[in-house]
């Protein structure tokens, strides 16, 4: 049986409570108290708690949130571990047909390999501001969305 921070019966609850819980699992982050604080203020921005919202929405947004916090006190569930093997395996598949030889495919894909595993080890032991600016090479954050638009 799957260990759960709560009992789930509502489907859009469950979806996107493993949507965060994916989320999670690829940033290999935990929330800070500002951004969970951010997170309620935009969901409740969003409207979904208005009269005659659609509940669903509301329903999937913190179940998000919750998959999001699960994550770093509830392990990878096996067929989440699957999951993310299936999606990697897709896209490096993908990113080979794109490679003009094959032992160029092979150099990169392995490459890529190396720094996903590296993201996974910084992400676990570097707290939140530390990864983000690594990961950024250290660009303020007034410029990194022009880098990432």
């Amino acid at each position: 049986m799957q260990q759960a921070l709560i009992e789930m019966h509502l489907p859009a609850f469950r979806e996107g409570y493993q949507a965060g819980r994916s989320a999670y699992f690829q940033g290999r982050r935990i929330l800070t108290d500002k951004e969970l604080v951010a997170l309620l203020i935009e969901i409740a921005q969003d409207g979904v708690f208005v009269e005659n919202s659609d509940p669903i929405d509301a329903q999937w947004q913190i179940g998000n949130l919750l998959g999001q916090i699960s994550g770093a006190v509830i392990p990878y569930y096996d067929d989440e571990e699957f999951e993310q093997e299936q999606r990697e395996t897709h896209l490096l598949s993908e990113l080979r047909r794109t490679l003009d030889t094959d032992a160029e495919a092979a150099a990169i894909t392995s490459e890529v390999k190396k720094m996903w595993e590296t993201q996974d080890r910084l992400a676990q032991r570097l707290d939140q501001d530390w990864y983000e600016r690594v990961r950024h090479r250290d660009i303020h954050p007034s410029l990194k969305r022009c880098v990432d638009a």
